[in-house]
């Protein structure tokens, strides 16, 4: 089964456009409380700390929508036709708002569900639009006070693509006969699956006993040539490495965030001596982390490496030797409050997944793997994730100069595709949030498979 929880930061993707309008066949909200081009962020997570929607209904207003939450890419080409379940909670202050269900005119509420495609900017199809099934929806028995509710609605078989979304509008039909303040709750993480119990801290969802796929990046970081504007950070490298050459001064702090660049930087070496070496290209340091969004751990996980390179001639034998090879990750937290790390998520090898260009070189390559992270614990809201670029290899020649490159525009070339402006990053399948340099910079952004 697959549990999507609704979650407050908003959802981006990294090509093409989500919903800007709404979707359903109830059609266009009169008085939305998130503007209909609002779009946020659905997972199999669960949140942390409960969010509220609040919108002033009238009489007459039938037409209550509150907003849109966004899954992650799908990595399949199909969605079964199954019952799903819906569980929220809410609130409202008068009898008569007739919120989310009028009571005595039965208990069902209107559910939109649909399948989204980001390249085309399109509804591909409805896995569900309509009539909730059953009669398991009710209006709050105690007013202003926070009700759970869960139901069902019958979903349709779709076929999809790999990088489509499942989009859920929560828009309900109702019939107020006066003023009335109605609040629909999520983003907590506690699960009430029946209706009308008190709640707090509500982790709201919609579930299908499916075991959907879903494309591997939560969050990705994009590598900067710009520098951190962050004090305290590494001066040094912190690798377990014996540094044999260096590209960037070992100062240098470079940034990386969840935004792709506009135009491709390299890190260059040229090539000194022949035989291994632990070449040492730079740092790249992300905003401050937001642990009130995840927590304060950043959890074990496969990360995705994917970066764009160029090696003059295949004596290189940059940046790995062959194909199926590992690279050299040095990743790892760093708490500028004290400047230290705090702990490290990768000091080693990454998988065995890399390749080395199959030609005689000189092609811009854009080289896609993985690598497994620890958890880190105890992480405050001054700590960043840390990035070193380490290449361990073995040229025989001293001819040539290899180059790593970053900072561009696309990141959707496929393993080993040729790339001109690669958008070189590091991701994990933990959702995670980041302050930024005074603003939150909550955005969600998925990887859209080549």
């Amino acid at each position: 089964m697959t549990k999507l929880y609704h979650h407050d930061p908003l959802r981006t993707v990294a090509v093409g456009s989500l919903p800007t309008t709404s979707q359903s066949a109830l059609g266009a909200p009169t008085s939305p409380v998130d503007a209909v081009t609002v779009n946020r962020a659905m997972d199999t997570d669960k949140g942390r700390l409960q969010i509220s929607k609040s919108l002033s209904a009238t009489s007459g207003n039938t037409k209550q929508y509150f907003t849109r939450f966004v899954s992650p890419g799908l990595n399949q080409t199909s969605i079964a036709a199954n019952t799903w379940n819906f569980a929220f909670a809410c609130n409202t202050n008068i009898a008569t708002s007739n919120f989310p269900v009028t009571a005595d005119l039965g208990t069902q509420v209107h559910v939109t569900v649909y399948v989204w495609r980001p390249s085309t900017g399109a509804k591909v199809a409805d896995i569900f639009d309509g009539t909730s099934s059953g009669t398991t929806f009710a209006e709050p028995s105690a007013l202003s006070t926070i009700k759970s509710e869960f139901g069902t609605f019958t979903g349709s078989a779709v076929t999809c693509q790999i990088g489509d979304v499942i989009c859920q509008e929560i828009y309900f039909s109702c019939a107020p006969t006066q003023a009335a303040t109605n609040l629909y709750y999520y983003d907590g993480t506690t699960e009430t699956n029946n209706t009308n119990t008190t709640v707090t801290n509500h982790a709201s969802y919609i579930e299908t006993p499916e075991t959907l796929s879903f494309v591997t990046s939560q969050t990705k970081l994009y590598f900067h040539a710009a520098n951190s504007g962050l004090s305290n950070l590494p001066t040094t490298e912190q690798s377990t490495l014996t540094k044999t050459n260096n590209v960037d001064a070992l100062t240098v702090n470079r940034s990386m965030d969840t935004v792709k660049g506009s135009a491709v930087a390299s890190l260059s070496f040229n090539l000194i001596a022949t035989g291994a070496q632990n070449n040492y290209y730079g740092r790249f340091v992300s905003p401050l982390l937001l642990t009130d969004v995840f927590g304060t751990t950043i959890n074990a996980n496969t990360w995705d490496y994917c970066f764009g390179f160029n090696e003059s001639g295949s004596a290189d034998n940059f940046p790995c030797t062959g194909a199926n090879q590992s690279v050299y990750v040095n990743c790892y937290v760093w708490e500028t409050a004290n400047g230290t790390k705090l702990g490290t998520i990768l000091d080693g090898n990454s998988d065995n997944n890399f390749d080395e260009d199959p030609g005689t070189g000189g092609n811009n390559l854009f080289d896609r793997g993985t690598f497994k992270g620890a958890a880190v614990s105890s992480i405050t809201n001054t700590c960043v994730i840390v990035m070193e670029i380490w290449f361990v290899v073995s040229p025989t020649t001293t001819a040539d100069v290899d180059a790593f490159k970053y900072d561009g525009t696309v990141d959707t070339t496929a393993d080993m595709g040729t790339q001109a402006s690669p958008a070189s990053f590091i991701g994990t399948p933990q959702r995670l949030a980041f302050s930024g340099f005074g603003t939150p910079q909550t955005v969600l952004i998925e990887w859209e498979e080549a």
